[in-house]
């Protein structure tokens, strides 16, 4: 009785951690093909953010992921103009809440809060930028 307890515990375990691993797997995958796509970039990153994902969720096939593109691409200097024009306001929001939330955390809190901002304003700095 013991044996087959342990035997069916064994194979559930299995089961979970197969599971566990399948998901962090296709996570990883999805995240380094939005990586590669990134890195080899003709567009900005967002509109190239953008198009993968829907290409991911939509199970785009290439012609339809280049169409995508290119109508990203061709409104990307229109909206970066418009979030430009708001940014400053925007900033000063997001720097009066980062001003409300730093005295609530320990001092290492604080350290890796500040990491996370100075990180946070270098990607809204290069999102917000046009080829």
């Amino acid at each position: 009785m013991k044996s087959k307890l342990s035997i069916a515990l064994v194979l559930i375990a299995m089961f979970v951690l197969g599971g566990i691993s399948g998901v962090a797997l296709m996570q990883a995958r999805i995240a380094h093909r939005i990586q590669a796509r990134l890195l080899a970039r003709e567009e900005t990153p967002n509109v190239t953010a953008f198009a993968s994902a829907l290409e991911i969720k939509l199970h785009l096939n290439s012609e339809q992921r280049a169409k995508v593109a290119e109508i990203l691409r061709a409104h990307q200097p229109e909206l970066a103009a418009l979030m430009r024009s708001v940014e400053p306001q925007a900033q000063a929001i997001r720097e009066q809440q980062w001003r409300e939330i730093r005295p609530i955390l320990d001092p290492e809190q604080q350290k890796t809060f500040d990491e996370l901002m100075r990180e946070q304003v270098t990607r809204r700095r290069r999102l917000l930028s046009v080829p």
